[in-house]
């Protein structure tokens, strides 16, 4: 599994991240919030508690963590595609730090 994962990772590193990706992103988290389903109303406050710690200004807070916003400029998509870069970059197998864990009458 985690050499499967590596593998996955390096195949991102190795493409382009093109437009349609990220605008793909942006349709799918608006389709997901438009057509939410209910939650109990103890687990939604809490949910909304919980992300209004977050930097956040108050007009997004029901929209902010479950939306992703499509870069506005060029600029911000170089800037934008550049950090996903770095990101993927820093995930590699020498990096990276696994715990196996199993109850002790499994192990």
């Amino acid at each position: 599994m985690i050499l499967a994962v590596h593998k996955y990772l390096a195949l991102l590193r190795s493409i382009k991240f093109s437009r349609y990706h990220r605008e793909e992103l942006v349709n799918l988290s608006a389709i997901q919030f438009r057509f939410a389903e209910k939650t109990r109303p103890q687990h939604y406050a809490t949910w909304i508690s919980e992300h209004m710690a977050w930097p956040l200004p108050a007009e997004f807070l029901l929209a902010g963590p479950m939306l992703i916003w499509d870069w506005d400029s060029d600029a911000e998509r170089e800037v934008g595609e550049a950090k996903i870069a770095e990101y993927l970059q820093q995930f590699r197998v020498h990096e990276s730090r696994v715990f196996l864990m199993a109850k002790k009458d499994e192990h």
